[in-house]
């Protein structure tokens, strides 16, 4: 029941109508998208009615525009369920305080920011890993040039 239920949320809002909900949040007219993506308003309006898709060199711009992450786009950032933060929580847990894997929890953080960049909290548990590291050990943090995703952590005393 309760599968049945989230598999309907996911399957209510299609791309086509998150790209119009975006586009009428941002008080933008079908012309002003395809100005700024260099496209016809024809394109637009068929993205919206579900026609055509945007094509994947298109995604990254339209996620810009629309100040939202690409995730967000096609609904994807709506698949991580209340089952799979438990999961996650059970894992940082065994992690942390079974294992005392610091590193290793932190790293876990990392992929699953990577992989939900919109979950807000996982940013707010990698602070609160950083803070505890600081109180007890020097914590240098090295943030990769490429992405938020190439965040690595160097701890010392930490193995």
């Amino acid at each position: 029941m309760s599968y049945q239920k989230n598999r309907r949320e996911h399957d209510e809002v299609k791309l086509h109508e998150r790209l119009r909900q975006l586009r009428m949040r941002e008080n933008l007219t079908q012309g002003q998208v395809a100005e700024y993506l260099c496209v016809s308003a024809q394109s637009v309006s068929k993205w919206e009615r579900g026609l055509v898709e945007p094509d994947l060199q298109t995604l990254p711009r339209l996620a810009t525009l629309y100040h939202t992450s690409t995730d967000a786009l096609p609904g994807m950032n709506r698949m991580w369920e209340a089952s799979d933060h438990r999961r996650f929580r059970a894992s940082l847990k065994e992690a942390y305080y079974q294992r005392g894997d610091k590193e290793g929890t932190w790293n876990l953080l990392v992929n699953q920011v990577a992989l939900h960049p919109d979950d807000y909290d996982l940013y707010i548990w990698l602070m609160l890993l950083a803070y505890r590291a600081q109180m007890c050990t020097p914590v240098k943090v090295n943030i990769g040039s490429r992405s938020p995703a190439a965040l690595r952590v160097t701890v010392a005393g930490w193995s």
